[in-house]
């Protein structure tokens, strides 16, 4: 969290398919946009996700309906 990463949200899926927690939270500071673009359907494939913190970003669109299908998923954060 608070990385200043910007650019769009990597595909996750096939790089680290068994991450459990994924914060990549308050990117956006200094008056930098952070994370942009809309939240991936791909990010569904983390099939073992507990924890998606994805707040304080300029994430736009809505939230893929496969999001619905996260079986462990406890926490999903995606506010401004």
């Amino acid at each position: 969290a608070g990385n200043r990463l910007s650019g769009t949200i990597p595909d996750l899926s096939t790089s680290a398919p068994n991450i459990d927690q994924l914060d990549m939270s308050n990117q956006k500071q200094n008056g930098t946009a952070g994370l942009t673009g809309s939240v991936p359907e791909r990010l569904s494939n983390l099939r073992f996700i507990t924890i998606l913190n994805l707040a304080g970003n300029s994430l736009l669109g809505t939230i893929p309906p496969t999001f619905g299908s996260f079986p462990q998923l406890k926490l999903l954060d995606l506010s401004d």
